[in-house]
């Protein structure tokens, strides 16, 4: 090593390399985009030439870049360049952004927001169609809820979608009149709608957003689910094609059950969102009883177990790494059925196979989920934004399950391996809210350690993803994917971990944020 020359060093560093064998570290020599030399600044500091770019980092600490397992990367940028919501507390408040927006947008265009959520309005209820005409009669008007299961738009949007009335999830008032508020088929239908109309240039603008967000935050790889009812094939190719053009490391999962289709544009994964059940918040999460908050509605199911089962064995005898979305006890259950039939029939548990959220999954689950080798990817912040009997969670669900939600501690202790996501845009692309909401859960017995809450988002995430050889971690020979935090969440306060501030993001071996000369 003695005449090598790094292109980039960083010394003086708390490094946690989320290596086992090697935990903690000094100083890195980086040459091209990979990991030269991890140790102490006497091993680095010999191969610093007049070109090497040096970060004397005074004792701030480094990570491997974090990875976030669960994004809807192109919607998340689209939000990013839509109205916000999620800070709104009355009716008003909404409808006069969308007013705004109305003034500065040429008529019968789009507005589109985000965020809202019924639950923290004073109302306890989404603006109607009619309160949305008042300020936007001439735009298309359509807002999302905080967890993208129902919207709601005005009228001249739902005239443009042309439902049939007894299309399910078409709400209607007391006079049996449709309020705008869509849930179920009818807001799958105006997504649909939306994005054959989204042109090129704003489907770039948002990648573009989304990915200099991420970047800001200390991500360094995304799992992008993208396709199924939002955007179709044409979106994946488009990710595939422009994702080489970004800064940001992207692993795409098409959202689709046609395995003919992933076959033939030679991807390995399938899936992502595909939804087996809806959410918690909109009340479709397929639960075992009734809602705390809604009698006699116990959530819905969105495939069949012969249909799911056909799926299901087709992609993994394939040797497709397969992904679903499954919330509540009962489409758990659809998923764990389906895997153990198609393992009894084409036996092969190298596939790393993974259920999306698993936020509701009994014990017996768990240990089924243990035996199939399924991964959860999973994404703690949903507790600190809804977690706990006072909170969204407790409303919808009561005290004896809301204590079981995300048990995070549980599915540790029964060896699964546990990815970290946002959901984003659900909640926000920020890695240490995840591991903030870890360490903090609302239930003590769930609560996990910080450096198991940093695997989540850093050696977990690549394993999830099959690329644990080149990412995840801090060692010799693997990519030089680097996070520097302000703080070190060692030494700071559990209740302090959210406010860690990103310092630097490095991407193979490139300083990419903040972005300097």
């Amino acid at each position: 090593m003695g005449s090598t020359i790094w292109d980039t060093g960083i010394i003086s560093a708390s490094i946690l390399t989320m290596n086992v064998k090697q935990p903690q570290a000094q100083a890195i020599g980086i040459k091209g985009d990979k990991i030269m030399v991890v140790g102490k600044n006497k091993d680095v500091e010999p191969g610093i030439g007049p070109q090497t770019r040096v970060f004397n980092l005074r004792g701030a600490t480094v990570l491997p870049g974090f990875i976030d397992n669960h994004t809807h990367f192109l919607h998340t940028g689209l939000s990013l360049i839509s109205l916000n919501l999620t800070d709104t507390e009355e009716i008003p408040q909404i409808l006069g952004r969308v007013k705004e927006a109305a003034n500065f947008q040429p008529v019968g265009t789009l507005i589109r927001g985000y965020g809202y959520d019924e639950q923290m309005l004073s109302v306890k209820r989404p603006p109607t169609r009619v309160e949305l005409d008042a300020v936007a009669p001439d735009h298309l008007v359509w807002l999302n809820r905080v967890d993208y299961h129902s919207s709601v738009v005005n009228t001249k949007m739902l005239d443009l979608l042309e439902l049939p009335e007894n299309t399910a999830g078409l709400e209607r008032d007391e006079k049996n009149v449709t309020t705008g508020v869509l849930r179920q088929e009818a807001d799958l239908a105006v997504r649909s709608l939306i994005a054959k109309r989204l042109d090129g240039a704003a489907r770039l603008k948002a990648l573009e957003k989304a990915s200099l967000f991420a970047i800001s935050e200390g991500i360094t790889t995304v799992a992008a689910l993208e396709g199924g009812e939002d955007f179709g094939a044409e979106e994946v190719k488009l990710l595939y094609r422009e994702k080489q053009k970004l800064d940001l490391r992207i692993e795409v999962f098409y959202q689709t059950t046609d395995v003919d289709e992933v076959l033939e544009l030679g991807l390995s994964r399938i899936g992502g969102c595909i939804l087996l059940d809806g959410s918690f918040g909109s009340r479709t999460a397929a639960l075992s009883k009734s809602y705390a908050d809604d009698s006699g509605n116990s959530g819905v199911l969105y495939f069949s177990q012969q249909e799911l089962n056909e799926f299901i064995a087709r992609a993994h005898r394939e040797g497709l790494q397969i992904a679903v979305h499954a919330i509540g006890e009962r489409a758990i259950e659809q998923i764990l059925r389906a895997h153990e039939m198609a393992q009894k029939q084409f036996p092969r548990l190298n596939l790393r196979h993974r259920i999306e959220h698993f936020e509701l999954p009994t014990k017996n689950q768990i240990n089924r989920a243990k035996k199939l080798k399924l991964i959860a990817s999973m994404q703690p912040s949903f507790e600190f934004y809804w977690g706990g009997i006072e909170q969204l969670y407790g409303k919808r669900l009561g005290e004896e399950r809301v204590n079981r939600t995300n048990p995070l501690r549980k599915i540790l202790d029964k060896g699964m391996v546990i990815a970290g996501g946002s959901d984003a845009s659900v909640t926000p692309m920020n890695p240490m809210y995840g591991i903030h909401s870890a360490v903090n859960h609302h239930n003590p017995m769930q609560q996990t350690s910080l450096v198991e809450a940093l695997h989540m988002f850093t050696i977990n995430g690549a394993y999830a993803l099959g690329i644990e050889k080149e990412r995840g971690s801090i060692e010799v020979g693997k990519l030089a994917d680097l996070v520097a935090l302000e703080e070190n969440p060692m030494r700071v306060a559990p209740q302090r971990i959210k406010d860690i501030e990103v310092k630097m993001t490095i991407i193979a071996g490139r300083l990419v944020y903040p972005n300097q000369p």
